[in-house]
């Protein structure tokens, strides 16, 4: 594993940017530090399908003005998003009063994806079009939210506390319990952690729908105890065969909009059915069925900084292990290529970048 020394900080870095189906590597001059935040190296950053998300979906997505973003007229309006929020780094410099004694320079950090700028406001980072993300060289966030990670947990692992955190918050939302029975749709890295975050709730019955065969395998690895193949078989008779009545939860987390009409079709009545996945798509539904089914339809949004640090503690004691998500590491030129290629069909599950790469 590298050594990550302290090191002498460059007026001018590389930088992920995408807009419109685009991703580019651009030289950026390197972010200055103000009172509260910490300049953080990145060490690792994980490519998220929310990433491939805004790239796509650049137009829609920031099409309307957001808390935070470029005025019309101002010279960053023409910006792409700066992306990576599945982050792991090091901190080498403190804003104005920093506390360098308890965090200092080489310390390695995670954080929830936030940076307060301006007169309060919180901004994502890797999400936004002025703040830099965990997918260039270097970025801000605040040294409030900075937790330090113990030196065994492997570098990579810190970034998928992310999605992890993810899964957390959703089952938050879902009010699961261990007497429900769950059904993950969808088994990339965000229905992996989950379906890991569910035997860490202690819930019993755990089915796992994906059409590709070596990511049910891997839903069994993580603790499903029933894989389905939509293609072969209902998912959906599943879940009502194997919960009692009110206790079945869904968590979508294929991000596919055709996939939440016939869910809320086909769920069992007093389902409560999560949409994790991101969708922008318009959604037609007929809510007639759904309130004679009394199904309860929720949607989830990131997670708490408590999610995130609850995450971190399952990684850094053993409990859960996300390593074998990671199917391929590149370094900040490859970007490019591993978005093209996970916006189409492959064997990915989790690509990380580590942007200290030459």
């Amino acid at each position: 594993m590298p050594s990550f020394a302290p090191i002498t900080v460059p007026t001018a870095m590389r930088a992920i940017v995408g807009r419109a189906g685009v991703v580019t590597v651009e030289e950026h001059p390197t972010p200055t530090p103000g009172p509260g935040q910490v300049l953080v190296r990145s060490l690792a950053c994980g490519i998220c399908g929310s990433d491939l998300h805004m790239v796509h979906h650049y137009d829609e997505m920031f099409s309307k003005p957001r808390p935070g973003d470029p005025a019309p007229g101002d010279p960053d309006a023409g910006n792409g998003v700066l992306l990576g929020h599945e982050l792991a780094g090091e901190v080498v410099d403190h804003g104005p009063g920093g506390d360098h004694d308890s965090v200092p320079a080489g310390t390695r950090v995670a954080s929830i994806p936030f940076v307060t700028v301006g007169d309060g406001l919180r901004q994502g980072v890797g999400t936004s079009r002025r703040i830099h993300g965990a997918l260039s060289e270097y970025f801000l966030l605040d040294e409030a939210n900075l937790i330090v990670v113990p030196d065994h947990l492997a570098t990579q692992s810190i970034a998928l506390a992310e999605p992890l955190a993810v899964a957390i918050h959703a089952l938050e939302r879902g009010d699961v319990t261990s007497d429900d029975t769950a059904l993950v749709v969808g088994c990339g890295a965000i229905g992996l952690a989950t379906i890991a975050a569910l035997r860490m709730r202690g819930v019993g019955t755990i089915i796992a729908s994906d059409p590709v065969a070596h990511r049910r395998s891997m839903a069994e690895t993580f603790g499903a105890t029933q894989t389905v193949d939509p293609a072969d078989a209902d998912e959906y008779v599943a879940l009502e065969e194997s919960s009692e009545p009110g206790r079945a939860v869904i968590l979508e987390c294929a991000g596919v909009t055709s996939l939440l009409r016939p869910m809320i079709d086909r769920a069992p009545a007093r389902t409560r059915i999560v949409v994790v996945g991101v969708h922008t798509e318009d959604l037609t539904m007929q809510p007639a069925m759904a309130m004679r089914k009394e199904l309860d339809l929720r949607f989830t949004f990131y997670y708490s900084p408590e999610n995130y640090a609850e995450a971190i503690d399952w990684l850094a004691s053993g409990d859960v292990d996300l390593a074998p998500l990671v199917t391929a590491t590149v370094g900040i030129e490859g970007v490019d290529d591993a978005i093209q290629t996970l916006s189409g069909p492959n064997d990915h599950i989790k690509i990380i970048v580590e942007p200290w790469r030459s």
